[in-house]
């Protein structure tokens, strides 16, 4: 009996510890559970130079331009080649597709057009919080160019972020491209900084050229973390190049979900897009 007695307090031991130890896993589980931080949204930034709304077949049309913009679900939009009033397109450009898509849009002017305006355009989910412009030099015979930055606070993140769209010039050595960067980047440094700076344009510049190699010391080119071949954007009929771009500055993603370019006609460029997920600084 005793042996019995002793070999049954054994069991319930074994037994009593076992369920000790299976109870601690569900309190660290659950502890595990409660102090994960909260799941950070995934923004859709998105590039595209919309030709002002002139689609490879030469028909015009903005409702195009915003069914791609939709159908990217964008959160984030840079837009270049707008116009505002010229006499090819005698209306509101970044009005209109306001009231398409039904986000924010803010609108910069890069030169006076046709008794108008033509320049770049921010989309945005967020309400704008602040606006900055800048103009690049102009050199004699050359275009004026610029960029557009907008300060935006995303849903679930601490701080705001800076989402700027550019428009780099066409000069086939990459001097005016790689001159305009260097420009964009000392601009940018002057902002007053709260998050990331996101940055989504038509560079131009293929992605082995100076312009884009200078850029990639503070910011990432998505495409090259996470697109799948080659990312073409231009021309969009028969697209030979990659001169569209998304960048994020190093040290504030989290992730790249993914990156693609949409198969469309709607403009003489494809767009990009980029679903991201920031650090929560």
């Amino acid at each position: 009996m005793k042996h019995h007695f002793l070999t049954g307090r054994c069991v319930m031991k074994k037994s009593i510890w076992i369920l000790c130890l299976l109870l601690s896993g569900c309190l660290i589980a659950k502890s595990d559970i409660q102090t994960e931080p909260a799941s950070r949204p995934i923004l859709a930034v998105m590039s595209y130079n919309i030709h002002t709304g002139k689609g490879m077949d030469g028909v015009f049309s903005l409702e195009r331009i915003a069914d791609e913009i939709k159908k990217a679900d964008a959160d984030l939009a840079g837009i270049q080649e707008v116009d505002r009033f010229t006499r090819r397109n005698p209306l509101d450009e970044p009005a209109h597709l306001e009231d398409l898509t039904g986000l924010y849009t803010v609108f910069s002017k890069n030169l006076e057009y046709q008794g108008g305006e033509y320049g770049v355009c921010v989309m945005s989910r967020y309400r704008v919080l602040e606006r900055r412009s800048f103009h690049y030099t102009v050199q004699k015979g050359r275009e004026p160019r610029g960029a557009l930055a907008v300060k935006v606070k995303p849903d679930g993140l601490n701080r705001p972020v800076w989402f700027v769209t550019t428009h780099l010039g066409t000069d086939k050595s990459g001097a005016e491209q790689l001159r305009q960067v260097k420009e964009l980047m000392g601009w940018l440094k002057n902002l007053e900084k709260s998050g990331a700076i996101i940055i989504a344009g038509d560079f131009n510049q293929t992605p082995t050229l100076p312009a884009i190699r200078f850029i990639s010391h503070e910011f990432i080119d998505l495409w090259r973390l996470k697109g799948e071949g080659e990312g073409f954007t231009f021309n969009a009929a028969t697209p030979s190049r990659r001169i569209d771009y998304v960048f994020v500055e190093k040290g504030y993603l989290s992730d790249c979900v993914e990156i693609f370019v949409p198969e469309t006609k709607s403009s003489d460029h494809r767009p990009v897009v980029a679903k991201i997920v920031l650090k929560n600084q």
